[in-house]
């Protein structure tokens, strides 16, 4: 009789694990963490999740997830986000410092932080095999830059600029530079003078004063203008050719600034900014051409050698380096990289 009995225990505590659902219908189940199978389950989930051991922790977890133990999905979750999190831990510690800067620098642009973008990619150092993806993200940050500085001064540069960056759908601030463009073309809009009426014939005292007053508000272009048209009036003015003298001597001064920005563009690997600048200095016709046309070609050929294919690129970088050729310019030595002065020495 006692081993029926004991064999009857053990049948029924076998059943009472394989069906406790059925067994405690209508009664409230006691908590999964405290009793019965699912608690013995979550235990050992709530051990290996201590242990680390999150792939573990998870399948004992699914193993609680049965309708009967009224467990929960968090617990899952949460062993899942702590394998992810130890995996995240375990790549960053195995990266390089240059993939370190990249991954930074990328996930701040994503975001449209580009000076801590920027800060980051600086950090990759030339010759890793992040260095290529990280210019290609500061060139683009370059260009925004460049197109926020010429707002003021050159606006229509700066919406050219702009539109080159929305081509881009991954660029990040792409709802915020249209909205610039739309507000720079309605400043440029407002702007607007109509031309001067040649049939007009102004007094030369107030020509002189309009032009001494655009001077003083950095408009040196129209500032010339007017002293030019006090000068048809009256050949000889002092006034106005000691004005058009000293106008004369501030653009040559601008231009040389813009020389020197140019070349710094080229030495940041900013080398659509740099185009930009060495042709406008070209086109004020100022006196060190010989050095523009270098590192204009320089800029065209940098952007060839980094993969862009447009066969004028290359084209026109051998037309400048002959025509600095021409004006008798000798590159400073180490000012550009051994490829690109190959390429110059190669020039006709």
């Amino acid at each position: 009789m006692m081993l029926r009995k004991s064999g009857g225990l053990c049948l029924l505590a076998a059943f009472l694990m394989v069906t406790p659902q059925t067994l405690f219908a209508g009664q409230e189940s006691a908590p999964p963490s405290l009793s019965g199978l699912a608690g013995g389950y979550i235990k050992r989930g709530d051990d290996a999740l201590s242990n680390k051991d999150y792939d573990k922790a998870r399948q004992y977890y699914q193993l609680a997830l049965n309708p009967g133990f009224h467990a929960t999905q968090d617990q899952i979750d949460y062993a899942t986000k702590k394998k992810q999190e130890a995996e995240n831990l375990q790549r960053e510690a195995n990266l390089t410092p240059a993939e370190k800067s990249l991954d930074a620098g990328k996930d701040a642009y994503r975001k449209g932080n580009l000076a801590q973008a920027k800060t980051s990619l600086l950090q990759v150092q030339s010759g890793t095999d992040q260095y290529e993806d990280a210019q290609q993200y500061l060139f683009k940050i370059n260009l925004y830059e460049k197109a926020q500085g010429l707002e003021a001064q050159s606006p229509k540069v700066a919406i050219d600029i702009y539109d080159q960056l929305i081509a881009d759908p991954s660029f990040p601030l792409n709802a915020q530079v249209k909205a610039r463009i739309g507000e720079l073309q309605t400043t440029a809009a407002k702007a607007a003078v109509p031309a001067r009426s040649v049939s007009v014939v102004k007094d030369p005292k107030a020509l002189l004063a309009e032009a001494h007053a655009l001077q003083d508000k950095g408009d040196l272009t129209k500032a010339k203008a007017v002293f030019q048209e006090a000068l048809g009036i009256d050949a000889k003015n002092a006034e106005a050719l000691a004005g058009l003298k000293a106008i004369d001597d501030a653009l040559r001064a601008n231009a040389d600034l813009q020389l020197k920005e140019g070349i710094k563009e080229f030495l940041t690997c900013d080398y659509r900014g740099a185009e930009d600048s060495l042709k406008q200095y070209l086109d004020s016709g100022a006196g060190h051409a010989g050095a523009a046309h270098f590192f204009l070609g320089a800029a065209e050929t940098a952007e060839t050698l980094q993969g862009q294919t447009d066969q004028r690129l290359r084209t026109d970088a051998g037309k400048q380096f002959s025509q600095a050729k021409s004006l008798g310019y000798r590159p400073v030595p180490g000012s550009v990289s051994p490829r690109i002065l190959n390429v110059w020495k190669g020039s006709v």
